[in-house]
């Protein structure tokens, strides 16, 4: 619930909303036409496939472990490895 109504706002609220902004601390910084805004642009890039990609997965990542976890409790602490029916 919580990421689709973060997804809803940013994806409602037009990006000059955000570049603005940035811009004006970024130029308050004296990071406008340095290099350190090129590495900061490059790391955006390179970071941002992995933030979606984390993501997306998620969920399915979560549902596994949790499910792993309900598995192993079925299995009693002192026997020799067969699950009880």
């Amino acid at each position: 619930m919580t990421v689709s109504l973060y997804f809803l706002a940013t994806t409602t609220v037009p990006i000059q909303m955000f570049m603005f902004p940035l811009y004006f601390v970024m130029a308050k910084l004296g990071l406008i036409n340095s290099p350190v805004a090129d590495l900061m642009a490059v790391a955006t890039i390179i970071a941002l496939p992995t933030l979606v990609f984390f993501v997306l997965v998620q969920r399915r990542f979560i549902e596994g472990v949790s499910a792993g976890y309900e598995g192993a409790r079925a299995v009693p602490p002192h026997s020799n490895g067969e699950v009880a029916a």
